[in-house]
């Protein structure tokens, strides 16, 4: 499954209404999808030797975002609504790739490889107010890192590599302002 655990910096901005807050900052975050899995099935007739492949692999990705938001305070009490954005770097890296056969095993498996990509994250949530700085919230958050690879494998006679599609992460988050 996935996880997800950042830090934000953030500096708030009166605006041009008393109850809607701006907030500019800077953010960091890590992502990790691990035990991704696949399976290729052979055609048929190929080799009696071969029934399937399983192959596994994990994804760590590193952010660091500039970040806007604007809040809605006092939506329905202390209730309030929130709309933010993020852009900046992601390292993507994909590791510890494992495959399984009842052909022989992969004995030298593709490596661990990093790659560097624009990034970009774009949320919704509810807040409440608890004090006066301080603030809970609840939301929705998307979060694009681009593409992702392996290392080939030093056995392997193409120059080729295991290459994702580009990646997305959702999360529903929860977070403290204080």
């Amino acid at each position: 499954g996935a996880a997800l655990f950042g830090l934000a910096l953030e500096k708030e901005y009166a605006t041009a209404s008393e109850h809607v807050i701006g907030t500019l900052g800077v953010e960091a975050d890590y992502l990790r999808d691990n035990a991704v899995t696949g399976t290729v099935e052979p055609f048929y007739n190929i080799s009696p030797d071969f029934d399937e492949l399983k192959y596994f692999y994990d994804i760590h990705t590193f952010l660091l975002q500039a970040t806007a938001k604007l809040t809605k305070q006092q939506l329905f009490y202390d209730l309030g609504g929130y709309a933010g954005v993020g852009l900046g770097v992601a390292v993507n890296r994909l590791s510890d790739y494992r495959e399984y056969s009842s052909a022989a095993p992969m004995l030298s498996p593709f490596g661990n490889k990093d790659t560097i990509n624009p990034s970009l994250s774009a949320g919704l949530g509810l807040t409440y107010k608890m004090g006066r700085f301080t603030r809970i919230s609840l939301g929705y958050r998307f979060f694009y890192t681009g593409e992702a690879r392996l290392k080939k494998s030093p056995v392997q006679q193409s120059n080729k590599s295991i290459a994702l599609s580009p990646i997305s992460y959702h999360f529903l988050m929860l977070g403290l302002s204080v």
